[in-house]
């Protein structure tokens, strides 16, 4: 184990993309799963913040900070966390098509995105809210169709990332 953690390093070392992010590399989980294998490696550069915040607050069950005193406040958030996360996942879903469905990490990153839109989705009609009806569009839609019929142009996407 050792070695192969050793040859990583070195690998990385030498290539200039990963070697500006070596100081930032972690590996807390090295030797806890089954027979001292990895159950999971972090994310070693998270370039998404309001993602992380929205699947944060959802699977954590802790909403999304509205305001009580303004009956608004709730439906606005929900509509942009909903609108947010819609485009991350059409955005994922045509990333995972272009390199031949993913590896593991990207899929589960992308099941964590729908579940919480599924989430917020369902929150929004118990509470009346107005959303952007493609999310309901999305959440009866593969990942092929999404990627296909749904996909984010290069420009539009970059402001999403």
């Amino acid at each position: 184990m050792a070695v192969a953690a050793a040859f990583v390093v070195a690998a990385c070392i030498v290539s200039p993309v990963c070697n500006k992010s070596l100081p930032n590399v972690q590996f807390p989980n090295i030797g806890s799963g089954i027979f001292g294998g990895v159950d999971e490696l972090p994310y070693l550069n998270a370039r998404h913040p309001g993602e992380d915040n929205l699947l944060d607050k959802c699977e954590n069950n802790k909403g999304l900070g509205h305001d009580p005193f303004d009956p608004n406040d709730r439906c606005r958030k929900l509509r942009n966390a909903i609108f947010y996360l819609s485009m991350r996942v059409r955005i994922r879903a045509g990333e995972l098509m272009e390199h031949q469905g993913g590896d593991w990490g990207h899929k589960k990153r992308y099941n964590r995105i729908l579940n919480a839109l599924k989430k917020l989705v369902a929150e929004a009609k118990l509470w009346g809210c107005e959303y952007d009806p493609q999310a309901d569009k999305i959440l009866k839609s593969s990942k092929q169709e999404i990627a296909e019929k749904m996909k984010v142009p290069k420009d539009i996407a970059k402001k999403y990332n």
